[in-house]
C-alpha cells in the first residue's frame, strides 16, 4: 500500500487476504491525505504540526518522493485551525513540519510561501512559540531571515538539509544549490539573527565520496559557527539512482568518517553552548523530569537544552533561566524566579 491508502487500511483488511499479492497505490501527484495530522504530542509542551506533504524534487538517494507523492500544502485556514486548537489545549511551543516544508504554498492557488504563512502565523499573536524544521539552504531567503529578525513568536533557531559540502557530490544527489550559497546563507542569517542556532543535515560516504570530496564537506562545517549536526551514514534505498552508482564507499570508511563528524559535532555543541554562560534564557519545561539527574528539562528558544532545579509546577510553562555551565548535554542554569513573575505578568 502507498501512504495515499492509509485511510483504506481497514477497508483491505476487510477484503481479506488475497491469493495473490496485491499493489494498491494511488496516483503519485495526488500526494497523501493530510487527515491523518497528529493533533497532540504525548502530554509534552510542545506539538508537531506537520503543514506540507510529500515532495516534487528528485535526489538521488532519496526514496520519499515515490512512497509520498507530489507535494502537498495545507491550505491556512486550515493551519490556523489547527494552531487555535493546540494553544487552547495549552501547548506552548508548535514546530511546524513537512516532508519538504520549503515547499509549502506552491501548490496553492495562488500560490505562497513558507515565509508569507510564518507572517500571518506572527500576526495572529498566539501565547505560544514556533519553531521550523528542516529547511534546503536555498529556502533560506532573505525575507525569512528578515521576518526571524524582528519575530516576536518564531524560535531563533535553523535546521538545513545541507546533506555535502562538496560541489560534486551535491551535482551527484541532484541538489539543488552549491557550497558558495550555502555557506553565504549560513553567514547572512548569523549577521542578522541574534543568538540564532543552525544546525545541518550532513550523509557520510555517499557513492563517489572520496578523501578528497569528505574533505570538502568537513572544512565547510569546520569553518562556519554552527550549532550542530545531524550525522547520517549513506545506506541504499531501492528504486534511487544512487544505488546503482559508480564508486560505492565500503562500511568501514563511512564509520569512520560519520566517528569523525561526531567528534566535529560535539566540538561545536561545546563552542554554541559557551557563547550563551551567563545569560537569561526563555526555556519551555517538558512536562517529565530528565531521568539521569532528577533536573527540570528543557529547550531554549534557540534550541539549547537546558538542565535546572525547579518545581514540577513549572513544567510546561516558559521559564526564566540563568545559564551557567556547559556539559556534553547541554547547559545547566538556575531558575530567576523574580524574572519569571515578572515574564509571567506581561
Amino acid at each position: 500500500m502507498g501512504n495515499p491508502e492509509k485511510e483504506r487500511i481497514i477497508e483491505f483488511i476487510e477484503q481479506g487476504r488475497p491469493k495473490t499479492t496485491v499493489t494498491a497505490t494511488g496516483r503519485r501527484e495526488d500526494g497523501a491525505p493530510f487527515t491523518l495530522r497528529a493533533k497532540t504530542s504525548g502530554g509534552r509542551a510542545r506539538a508537531n504540526l506537520k503543514v506540507q506533504e510529500g515532495c516534487n524534487m528528485a535526489c538521488s538517494y532519496c526514496i520519499i518522493p515515490m512512497a509520498r507523492g507530489a507535494s502537498k500544502s495545507l491550505p491556512v485556514e486550515d493551519i490556523i485551525a489547527e494552531l487555535d486548537a493546540l494553544v487552547e489545549r495549552g501547548y506552548r511551543e508548535v514546530i511546524l513540519t513537512g516532508i519538504h516544508l520549503g515547499a509549502w504554498g506552491v501548490d496553492l492557488s495562488p500560490p505562497s510561501t513558507l515565509t508569507g504563512l510564518m507572517e500571518t502565523i506572527e500576526a495572529q499573536g498566539y501565547p505560544c512559540r514556533f519553531r521550523l524544521s528542516s529547511l534546503d539552504p536555498d529556502e533560506v531567503t532573505d525575507e525569512l531571515i528578515g521576518l526571524l529578525k524582528g519575530s516576536r513568536s518564531i524560535c531563533n533557531h535553523l535546521h538545513i538539509a545541507l546533506q555535502s559540502g562538496d560541489d560534486a557530490i551535491i551535482r551527484m544527489m541532484k541538489r539543488p544549490y552549491g557550497s558558495h550559497l550555502f555557506t553565504g546563507r549560513v553567514r547572512a542569517a548569523l549577521k542578522n539573527i541574534p543568538g540564532l542556532s543552525i544546525g545541518v543535515d550532513v550523509i557520510a560516504g555517499f557513492p563517489g565520496e572520496g578523501e578528497e570530496e569528505f574533505e570538502s564537506t568537513f572544512k565547510v562545517l569546520k569553518d562556519l559557527p554552527l550549532s550542530y549536526l545531524h550525522i547520517f551514514p549513506y545506506s541504499k534505498r531501492r528504486g534511487t539512482a544512487a544505488e546503482g552508482y559508480a564508486g560505492q564507499v565500503d562500511p568501514k570508511t563511512i564509520k569512520e568518517r560519520c566517528a569523525k563528524l561526531k567528534t566535529l559535532d560535539e566540538e561545536k555543541r561545546m563552542e554554541f553552548y559557551g557563547r550563551f554562560a551567563g545569560q537569561d534564557a526563555e526555556v519551555l519545561v517538558e512536562a517529565v523530569r530528565d531521568k539521569q539527574t532528577g533536573l527540570l528539562k528543557g529547550r531554549a528558544r534557540n534550541y539549547i537544552p537546558v538542565l535546572f532545579y525547579g518545581p514540577d509546577s513549572l513544567m510546561r510553562t516558559v521559564a526564566a533561566v540563568r545559564l551557567e555551565t556547559c556539559t556534553a548535554e547541554g547547559m545547566r542554569g538556575v531558575f530567576e524566579e523574580e524574572k519569571h513573575e515578572k515574564t509571567s505578568l506581561a
